[in-house]
């Protein structure tokens, strides 16, 4: 099975990444490539844990007892505000081309991303209010989500 799968060259980058990542400690940067490694699979896991079906499956939720038309503004509402706050990544290159240290703003504004994503938009179908309530706040809660996601993203990825 091992002989089938090499003779894709998908899995022969992927085992040789591994190999050189965590097995290869020759020039000294085994440190960083396994902090890589880690960081983009953990990126990976929250993004498949916490998007696509999980998310249209809440903002469902959250729509319960909306009509019809309620249901295509609210959708419509939330594509156009997660939009235009992954335009935010724009303001990154101004916003971190003088900070000396930013690796604390980078954790700091992916927690909320994360924390948002994970704890207050599900905590949000819990809430006793009108739908419309509900769907304005979550629309809200994932617009600040994607906007401290998109700030931070190309710095982190640097």
């Amino acid at each position: 099975m091992k002989k089938f799968l090499m003779r894709f060259s998908v899995f022969r980058n992927y085992t040789d990444c591994m190999q050189k990542s965590l097995c290869d400690i020759g020039d000294g940067l085994h440190i960083s490539r396994r902090g890589i490694l880690l960081s983009n699979n953990a990126t990976t896991v929250i993004n498949n844990l916490t998007g696509g079906i999980f998310s249209t499956t809440l903002l469902l939720l959250l729509l319960e007892n909306a009509t019809a038309s309620e249901y295509v503004r609210f959708i419509a509402l939330n594509t156009a505000v997660l939009s235009f706050a992954g335009m935010m990544q724009l303001l990154s290159p101004v916003l971190f081309e003088k900070m000396k240290q930013r690796r604390r703003t980078i954790y700091i504004l992916t927690a909320i991303s994360n924390v948002i994503n994970i704890f207050i938009l599900p905590a949000m179908v819990m809430l006793d209010l009108p739908t419309a309530q509900k769907a304005y706040l979550y629309i809200a809660a994932t617009g600040i989500m994607q906007a401290s996601a998109a700030i931070c993203s190309p710095a982190y990825s640097v």
